[in-house]
């Protein structure tokens, strides 16, 4: 079996727990339950890359362009193509944005019918990935295919002192 054979029964266990979990103990707790258990993961996932890139844990030296690979490895990690597919760029000083245009999740959940009680954990999985690299910032889901665009656009702020709150 190869690699990305089982990235796809990965998927798959992920949509049948999810479905499981929704319909057992209603879209809520199955939301909540996602969300609080990626967060973990995904930080975990983090740590992974940065070792695997050779990144000192001091992370507070980070550049942009540090975290940038670091979020296009861990994101060729957890959601790998073709099942996704995605780029990210930074586009300010301490900004970075992240536009998805095919999302294997999504088109799941809209197969399904479940598109208005689903809660996109990419917050979550974003918030750990950021904790992992030592690095506060704020996100903005700007465009969600959730909601019916085409794609998901993710502004993700590095706080500091030159930013305002959004």
């Amino acid at each position: 079996m190869k690699a990305h054979e089982v990235q796809k029964l990965w998927w798959l266990h992920d949509a049948l727990w999810y479905q499981g979990a929704a319909k057992r103990f209603g879209y809520e707790a199955a939301n909540e339950i996602n969300q609080e258990v990626i967060r973990p993961i995904a930080k975990r996932v983090m740590r992974g890359v940065l070792t695997g890139l050779g990144k000192d844990i001091d992370k507070a030296n980070l550049s942009q362009e540090d975290i940038l690979a670091c979020f296009r490895k861990a994101s060729d990690l957890m959601w790998p193509p073709p099942m996704t597919e995605w780029g990210s760029e930074i586009i300010g000083e301490d900004i970075l944005e992240v536009t998805i245009t095919k999302c294997h999740a999504i088109r799941g959940i809209q197969r399904i019918g479940a598109t208005k009680q689903y809660q996109c954990p990419c917050i979550a999985v974003r918030e750990g990935w950021l904790e992992a690299l030592g690095v506060e910032a704020q996100q903005e889901i700007a465009a969600s295919m959730k909601n019916g665009s085409k794609s998901c656009l993710i502004r993700i702020w590095r706080k500091n002192d030159r930013l305002s709150a959004l």
